[in-house]
């Protein structure tokens, strides 16, 4: 009987998974997880908004060049005499240059109209063009919006990426505590089977006058402190099983009657890709100095005089149609000059946008220079877990082997409980310093994706 006892010491570890499954329906694995958060938790879902709102962005800048159509009449009665009647409707069709085509038609009359504004009974038809020669011909408020859109677009884009990277690192610590506490249960629960199982073998031999009273109440005191462990993790393990249940969002999921991935199965990815450049954080300021730049080349624009010239060719209408008719004679055109004095509304524009600049690059350099630093420290610590995994699975054999001959000594009846619950103690914290490593080693990797938005 007692070398079985040996067996199930030898096999805590091992067998833990496949007792655990025996129990637990269906397996929660790693993969199958993240993918179920992407899938259904409110962050990704705002994550999907952001794109969904890429669209409705560049819509709105490309409406600064829709077609205006607008119409207004206006008449006045007096004492008996139309004092005047005005009708004038029009289109405008602004391009992203500085030039807007125009057209419309206009119908007046009255006794007291302005004699320029004069038609004859069939009104007047008109067209031409309007062109911003210097400031604005090819740097306006149309041009630099579309780019702006185009620039937020990306900024939504990345937003979507770091809201997503943010959520899986933080749905993957989840799912890794989660992970650390459920196998470290699976190791004291069989321990305490081992230690109430020695405590019943004493008293059985203090009965058959093998052991002492002391011997008895030794054993117990063992089974109690195993109990007292598995009481003391169960209270992390809930906790971390209601922190891993806010990630879990789909009609049929939550984790009662789930288990987690072995920890012999790594579900993250291998060491590729590894860089900074991705990161939606650095992407997200390199973004924002674009957009500043973009209202830099707005505000300089406005240091040109603004000089805008109109052409109108004007068609009348004959005696019997309305339909226009064209004559080179028929025309009207001017010029619009306009400048400030002293520029300093638009110097001090530029100037405090300068700043601005200079404060995101700033930022910028800063956020990535930290950047490279955690990940600098991530890889390193990544290297030493490693080293650490194996000495502390070296000694786990070691403790294994030690346990083995306690067995064998303790069945020659040359060692004692205490002796042997000491030996099998020291076997239990190594396998669990192996999982707390095996854990700690994962979670730097995930730390790394997450530092590299590799998910």
């Amino acid at each position: 009987m007692r070398r079985g006892k040996l067996l199930v010491v030898f096999l805590i570890f091992c067998l833990a998974p496949i007792v655990y499954s025996q129990t637990a329906p269906r397996l929660l694995g790693f993969d199958g997880f993240m993918k179920q958060v992407i899938a259904s938790h409110p962050l990704s879902n705002q994550a999907n908004l952001r794109l969904s709102t890429q669209r409705l962005v560049q819509m709105q800048a490309r409406g600064a060049m829709d077609p205006k159509l607008s119409s207004s009449f206006s008449e006045k009665q007096f004492g008996g005499n139309q004092y005047y009647q005005y009708f004038n409707s029009s289109i405008k069709i602004p391009t992203s240059l500085g030039i807007s085509v125009v057209g419309g038609y206009e119908q007046t009359g009255g006794i007291y109209l302005n004699p320029e504004s004069l038609t004859d009974d069939l009104g007047l038809w008109y067209t031409g063009i309007e062109l911003d020669v210097l400031r604005g011909f090819r740097i306006n408020e149309r041009s630099v919006g579309l780019r702006k859109a185009d620039i937020q677009s990306n900024l939504l884009g990345f937003e979507a990426e770091q809201l997503r990277n943010q959520l899986q690192w933080q749905a993957g610590n989840a799912y890794l505590n989660w992970q650390e506490y459920f196998w470290i249960d699976a190791i004291l629960r069989n321990g305490q089977e081992l230690a109430e199982q020695y405590h019943q073998n004493t008293k059985l031999a203090f009965l058959n006058g093998e052991k002492t009273a002391l011997d008895t109440l030794e054993a117990f005191i063992l089974a109690q402190d195993a109990l007292a462990a598995v009481q003391a993790n169960s209270v992390s393990l809930e906790k971390y099983v209601r922190a891993l249940n806010t990630f879990i969002w789909s009609d049929t999921s939550g984790n009662l009657g789930y288990y987690p991935d072995t920890l012999n199965n790594s579900s993250l990815l291998p060491f590729e890709n590894i860089g900074i450049a991705s990161n939606p954080a650095l992407q997200l300021s390199r973004g924002k100095i674009e957009l500043i730049e973009q209202d830099q080349r707005l505000y300089k624009e406005a240091l040109k005089p603004a000089l805008k010239l109109k052409y109108n060719p004007l068609l009348a209408t004959s005696d019997e149609s309305i339909m226009p008719v064209f004559a080179p004679s028929n025309y009207k055109w001017g010029v619009d000059l306009a400048f400030p004095v002293f520029w300093r509304k638009e110097r001090a524009k530029i100037q405090m946008n300068q700043i601005k600049l200079k404060e995101n690059k700033y930022a910028l350099d800063l956020k990535q220079v930290q950047l490279e630093n955690k990940l600098s420290a991530s890889m390193i610590n990544i290297g030493t877990l490693q080293e650490q995994l194996e000495v502390v699975a070296a000694n786990v054999d070691r403790y294994q082997r030690l346990l083995e001959g306690e067995t064998i000594r303790f069945d020659l009846g040359e060692s004692s409980v205490f002796l042997l619950n000491k030996r099998q103690e020291k076997y239990m914290e190594s396998r669990i310093k192996q999982i707390k490593t095996i854990i700690a080693l994962r979670r730097e990797r995930l730390y790394l994706n997450y530092l590299t938005n590799n998910f």
